[in-house]
């Protein structure tokens, strides 16, 4: 989820994801390790361990971390592909690999998590042996039978996961604007879509907004289906000037970014009043902040448009801030 911020209150965004990035698919393929009770599956996400990470080092043991995050990527193509019905010539052109390879690779994978392979199996079959009726999680009756029924197997699974998915995290995400009212916490939805919500929040709730999500999020969810969909927070002052927000403990955050993006957050925290003091920071710049007069370029019409929406970037002469910290931030309390 990502949020964000008006006045005196912060864009919050928070999106469900596999780690280490935001992605649409990260809560579908936690939906179905969970619904499929995968034991491999289940064993990564308990340890915090990236699940396509976990699943390359079973499948092809004794080679250097490098090596893995290398693999990930194709078994993340194959995961999803396969969850949305792909054939092996079309797995293979994505992965940009043979078909040979695709279907090796393929077959592997899915004899590491065979619960997840099976459970893709046995959706997809329900679909055409019911004539075009999906298997739905919640029970209700979803029919696909208007569509070809080639595409029926694929439906099957797609649907079944894609729904549930959309319908149990919408609950989640009005379910933190249910309790934030409870407790005259004005959390606002400013862009809310099937995976991430992005919300203003007051600014002084900062050092809880992760707990309260927390809370009233993955619990909430996790009590009402058995899925604990984990989430990661941004922060920011704009929608693209924003940074990664973890809790060190409850008096204590982390914001990880680009020096304006922690800047921007700084500064909301010190408009609202709020005492605190940086008691760590690290970090690099990746490339000089600004561009010198005499290399100033005129961009094009689409670059421009994006600039104009970017915080505080109207002066085209300004890049992109690339650089890279990290900032411990203490609440001073008050005595």
């Amino acid at each position: 989820m990502v949020t964000w911020s008006w006045d005196t209150s912060c864009p919050i965004g928070v999106e469900v994801t596999n780690q280490p990035k935001h992605n649409c698919s990260g809560a579908e393929v936690r939906t179905i390790a969970y619904l499929s009770k995968d034991p491999v599956m289940l064993d990564a996400y308990s340890k915090g361990i990236d699940p396509y990470i976990n699943a390359a080092k079973i499948i092809t043991p004794g080679h250097e971390e490098s090596y893995y995050w290398g693999q990930r990527s194709l078994y993340k193509v194959l995961l999803l592909g396969k969850m949305y019905g792909m054939g092996v010539e079309t797995l293979a052109h994505s992965a940009k690999i043979s078909v040979e390879e695709a279907q090796e690779n393929s077959d592997k994978l899915f004899e590491a998590i065979g619960g997840v392979a099976k459970y893709i199996e046995e959706k997809s079959n329900y679909c055409i042996n019911n004539g075009g009726l999906v298997s739905t999680v919640l029970g209700d009756i979803l029919d696909v039978s208007s569509d070809p029924a080639d595409k029926w197997g694929r439906l099957g699974i797609n649907q079944h996961i894609q729904g549930f998915s959309a319908v149990a995290l919408a609950s989640g995400f009005y379910n933190i604007f249910r309790e934030a009212q409870k407790r005259n916490i004005f959390i606002r939805p400013l862009i809310v879509v099937h995976d991430s919500c992005i919300n203003y929040f007051p600014v002084r709730e900062v050092f809880e907004i992760n707990e309260f999500y927390t809370i009233h999020f993955t619990e909430f969810l996790y009590n009402q289906f058995g899925i604990r969909w984990e989430f990661e927070t941004e922060v920011g002052s704009n929608y693209y000037d924003r940074a990664l927000l973890t809790n060190v403990d409850r008096d204590t955050i982390k914001l990880k970014g680009t020096g304006i993006s922690i800047l921007g957050v700084l500064d909301k925290m010190s408009a609202e009043g709020l005492k605190f003091e940086v008691s760590k920071v690290t970090g690099k710049n990746i490339v000089e902040n600004l561009i010198n007069e005499r290399e100033k370029v005129v961009p094009d019409l689409e670059e421009n448009i994006i600039r104009l929406f970017y915080a505080n970037k109207q002066d085209i002469g300004i890049s992109e801030d690339q650089s890279e910290y990290e900032v411990e931030i203490k609440r001073i309390l008050s005595k």
